[in-house]
């Protein structure tokens, strides 16, 4: 088979009747890993459709344990929401996270703390059932979940803080 040359244009348009497209070779993608890498992925319950993160610290079970979630939508049905509306972070695998890495992530206007203390999330001291206002997102750092299922008093005492958020 012989080599074919062609080099007039009206010639070309009859020979090539497909599209030619020209790509451009992708840029190493390094820069988009560091940037992965510098905000964390996290492993959560529920959608956040209402960006309200719950954060807990549960050492044996990966999430809440089944009473307490039962226990938490039962709390979240009160306030006509469901555990679609919230996300649930157990704050024990992400130790080193600050809440502005919780907030880039989840875009959330309420952080409700069960039983985690605010410094570990490099937030200042807060007061125990009290919501608070700092940067543009509530804050209510409350008891754990254990602690709260075997008290009323504590029970009570979150959920007047949790019906105003």
């Amino acid at each position: 088979m012989s080599e074919m040359k062609a080099s007039d244009l009206v010639a070309l348009q009859y020979l090539m009747t497909e599209d030619i497209y020209l790509i451009s070779e992708k840029e190493p993608a390094t820069s988009s890993a560091e940037s992965q890498d510098s905000s964390p992925a996290f492993d959560y319950l529920g959608e956040n459709n209402k960006f309200m993160l719950l954060l807990i610290q549960e050492d044996s079970h990966p999430n809440l344990r089944s009473n307490e979630l039962e226990a938490l939508s039962s709390i979240l049905g009160a306030k006509r929401m469901s555990i679609k509306d919230v996300a649930i972070v157990n704050q024990r695998k992400y130790n080193s996270s600050s809440w502005k890495e919780f907030k880039a992530y989840f875009a959330c206007s309420s952080i409700v703390l069960f039983g985690i203390d605010p410094q570990q999330i490099k937030l200042r001291p807060l007061p125990k059932n009290a919501i608070t206002d700092f940067e543009g997102m509530q804050v209510l750092f409350t008891y754990s979940f254990a602690e709260m299922l075997n008290s009323v008093d504590k029970k009570r005492e979150f959920w007047n803080q949790m019906k105003k958020l």
